[in-house]
């Protein structure tokens, strides 16, 4: 008999001489529709009918493909996308069939590939051959078998290549540390001994913690970008220590009234102050030279340090938080190197200014949630 889909009316009556339904049938000389309930309960029906899922007549629990997603399934009710990681049979809606999934790790019902509860997956297969540092989503991780460290410190070779070890931290996603001061603690990172190592050749400085388990400064906190002098010997190299008292909120350049600096101390021995970038207005931080903080990353000093505004305060706060009388070693280089962490240019943080900006959008004063703040 064809089954044709016309004008609907409704039925009520008896059906095999016992219960009682109400159900739609197509009003066509010689041509009948069978009803949602009648048709489903069909020994091989397989799909949808009336908003319920239907396999071989009985409504389906499990898991279903659905315009290319995978859905959990309650007696036939469409629930949540699938997150975890599946192994069975899965319905696919669209034909009908059922086909075998082995280990796939879905997300929100897709495919997934990334990094999820510290395991490393490509289309939705745990890398459990891989070992070695990898950047995912912007994320640098360091997996062993294709699962990254739990959150802690563990002793690794650099990230950037060759045999230096580092004790690198790692957050509770898995993900490497970049910035100790806001990861571990501020108040920790600045109390524990350090050295700081500026490089000249590549206008980057390197905050390094004392490790007591090797007695050596191998814990990286956090490598930030600095100009340095225009002149071959200004910021002079070789190994000296913070002056602790000589810090400073705000000073000012000698027999010149038009650049001031946040955060300044000097470095032990040497005409060299490490600050932040260059203010037009002494004691106001709402006096910034965008021109001054977008040559950031160059030579361009005369013999200080320029540091964005955040930075430059962990120095001061490590000369004025720390005892006088425990050194804060300053090693100075010129050296073609990468670091822990590779090196960092200004558009890796807050890129460049507009020239009518007047404050350094670092600034932990001004803006103590910015993304760059250290705590």
């Amino acid at each position: 008999m064809k089954f044709t889909n016309v004008k609907k009316t409704v039925l009520t009556g008896i059906v095999m001489g016992a219960a009682l339904f109400t159900f739609n049938f197509t009003a066509l000389p010689g041509s009948v529709n069978l009803p949602a309930v009648v048709q489903a309960a069909e020994a091989n029906f397989t799909g949808v009918e009336a908003g319920k899922l239907y396999l071989t007549g009985q409504l389906y629990t499990g898991v279903a493909l659905k315009d290319g997603k995978l859905y959990n399934y309650k007696e036939g009710v469409q629930g949540a996308a699938y997150t975890g990681t599946f192994t069975g049979k899965y319905l696919n809606v669209s034909t009908g069939t059922q086909a075998q999934i082995n280990g796939v790790y879905y997300q929100n019902g897709s495919v997934f590939s990334g990094v999820a509860g510290r395991k490393y997956y490509v289309k939705g297969l745990l890398q459990s051959k891989f070992t070695g540092w990898k950047k995912v989503g912007g994320k640098i991780y360091y997996f062993t078998k294709g699962v990254a460290p739990a959150k802690g410190f563990k002793m690794l070779k650099s990230y950037t290549g060759g045999s230096t070890k580092y004790k690198y931290y790692f957050k509770e996603d898995g993900s490497l540390s970049t910035n100790l001061f806001k990861d571990w603690g501020y108040n920790k990172c600045i109390k524990t001994k350090m050295t700081i190592e500026i490089n000249t050749k590549t206008h980057n400085v390197t905050f390094y913690l004392y490790d007591k388990k090797t007695k050596k400064y191998i814990i990286p906190a956090k490598t930030v970008l600095c100009s340095t002098s225009a002149k071959a010997n200004g910021t002079p190299r070789g190994h000296f220590f913070l002056m602790k008292t000589s810090a400073k909120r705000w000073v000012r350049v000698p027999n010149n009234n038009t650049r001031f600096y946040q955060w300044a101390t000097r470095i032990a021995g040497t005409p060299t102050l490490v600050h932040s970038s260059v203010y037009t207005k002494y004691g106001n931080n709402k006096a910034l030279s965008a021109s001054y903080y977008n040559k950031l990353g160059n030579s361009n000093t005369s013999y200080c340090v320029r540091m964005q505004a955040v930075n430059a305060k962990i120095v001061y706060d490590v000369a004025k938080k720390t005892p006088k009388k425990q050194r804060t070693w300053i090693n100075i280089v010129k050296k073609n190197k990468k670091g822990p962490f590779g090196i960092v240019k200004l558009k890796h943080t807050t890129g460049k200014l507009k020239n009518s900006r007047k404050t350094d959008p670092t600034d932990p004063v001004l803006f103590p949630g910015n993304p760059f703040s250290v705590k």
